[in-house]
């Protein structure tokens, strides 16, 4: 069951978290007792905040939720990914070479982009 809300709400607070994220805090008007119940039972579930300082939307606007595409579990995007492996194969081959991971990175970065550039035609 998906579920959606929508409610008129003020950006209260914000604050940077350790891992580059943020935790935000916001203040609505006076509930009703089914939005009470609906965001209880959305307590700790992951989903998409749109936040707009308009006070109306037409129904473009609250469709294109429906149009976000976003990952919201804990895996990481494919481009973490391989930066993490990179960083395991730096990690590996840090007594053979003596640069820092940012130059290693961009070097090994470097190096596939020019592999796929080597294979396009023109």
């Amino acid at each position: 069951m998906e579920n959606k809300l929508l409610l008129p709400a003020a950006l209260m607070n914000f604050r940077p978290k350790v891992d580059g994220s943020y935790s935000l805090n916001f203040g609505t008007y006076i509930l009703s007792e089914e939005q009470k119940i609906q965001i209880m039972r959305m307590h700790n579930h992951s989903g998409v905040l749109l936040f707009s300082d308009k006070e109306t939307h037409s129904a473009a606007d609250i469709n294109m939720i429906d149009a976000i595409d976003v990952d919201m579990g804990n895996t990481k995007t494919p481009s973490q990914r391989l930066r993490s492996v990179i960083y395991l194969y730096y990690e590996q081959q840090n007594g053979k070479d003596a640069v820092t991971f940012k130059e290693f990175y961009i070097n090994q970065m470097e190096r596939m982009i020019n592999y796929y550039k080597d294979k396009l035609e023109g």
